[in-house]
């Protein structure tokens, strides 16, 4: 049967977590048909051969789609979409485990919305881990555009037309292409919609390394975007008390940061207080420091439009 919705995942080198993942796809109970698109950025180790036994399996609408042409979640999820067969699309990680009835839940917010966000929960996955979030919000916004909200690429659906309208994701960012795909897809006329009973299960870090370094990349994602939007946040400020905006708030300098940091470290009682003082400065770092390619941010971006929200 044709499928109504294909959930793509973008997959590299996961062959430890995407079993989980698959299993997870394979338990929605739905009344519809639905194919699953594993979308290999060229791994090198069993990603494919774990997604296989899973297409053999229980999983017989599984494909494989190979996406190594370029490296990046972006251009991954980009592969999977070209290549989807339903007129819905939904995106989940494969280190992450979505909900039971999470394939359910976004297809009925798709049928009145044209671009779906859905909750993401820490509690299942991480008891030992580090570097909890403060809470399961579905959207966010960034401190120097805060007029337009943003949702994580690790659960969203939207429209198949919608995502050509704008033409996927920004392969040439490496982090961040999911807040420039929400921005992008609203300022191109489409509301970004919350679907808080849509929950997928993240999986964080579990070294402070690694979530330094994850926070430090999520940073410089932002200070490519904070550059290729100027134009479009001084629009929508510039109408702020017309629209009734909050205005931005402020952005406090990375050595106020640290130290203000520093100064609470006799307070700290853990791993989770200290992946939380790496998280915050790795991120504050990479938003004033991190390099970004000067091509990325000459992109043109669709012109402001009024907030009418």
């Amino acid at each position: 049967m044709v499928p109504v919705v294909s959930v793509v995942i973008a997959a590299f080198d996961a062959e430890r977590t995407l079993g989980e993942q698959l299993a997870a796809l394979s338990r929605q109970v739905v009344l519809f048909p639905f194919e699953v698109l594993v979308c290999d950025n060229g791994s090198s180790d069993r990603t494919i051969a774990v997604a296989e036994q899973w297409r053999l399996g229980s999983l017989p609408q599984l494909r494989v789609v190979d996406a190594s042409a370029r490296r990046g979640p972006g251009a991954a999820r980009n592969a999977g979409a070209a290549a989807a067969l339903a007129p819905l699309l939904v995106f989940c990680d494969a280190d992450d485990v979505v909900a039971d009835d999470w394939l359910a839940e976004m297809h009925s917010a798709l049928q009145t919305a044209d671009v779906v966000a859905g909750r993401c929960s820490y509690s299942l996955l991480n008891r030992s881990a580090i570097g909890l979030p403060q809470s399961d919000d579905v959207l966010f916004r960034l401190a120097f555009f805060p007029h337009l909200p943003a949702a994580s690429s690790c659960n969203l659906g939207v429209r198949s037309g919608v995502f050509s309208d704008v033409h996927g994701f920004d392969e040439s960012l490496k982090t961040a292409e999911d807040i420039d795909f929400s921005w992008r897809v609203q300022l191109a006329g489409h509301r970004l919609e919350s679907c808080p009973l849509a929950v997928v299960h993240l999986r964080r870090r579990g070294n402070l390394r690694s979530v330094f370094w994850q926070s430090y990349g999520y940073g410089r994602g932002e200070r490519a975007l904070r550059l290729r939007y100027s134009d479009v946040a001084a629009a929508y400020a510039r109408d702020r008390e017309d629209i009734g905006v909050p205005r931005n708030p402020r952005s406090r300098p990375v050595p106020e940061i640290i130290f203000s940091a520093i100064r609470q470290i006799h307070r700290f009682r853990g791993t989770r207080d200290l992946a939380f003082l790496a998280k915050r400065v790795g991120r504050s770092l990479g938003r004033s420091f991190g390099a970004v390619d000067p091509a990325i941010v000459k992109m043109a971006v669709p012109p402001a439009r009024r907030l009418d929200r």
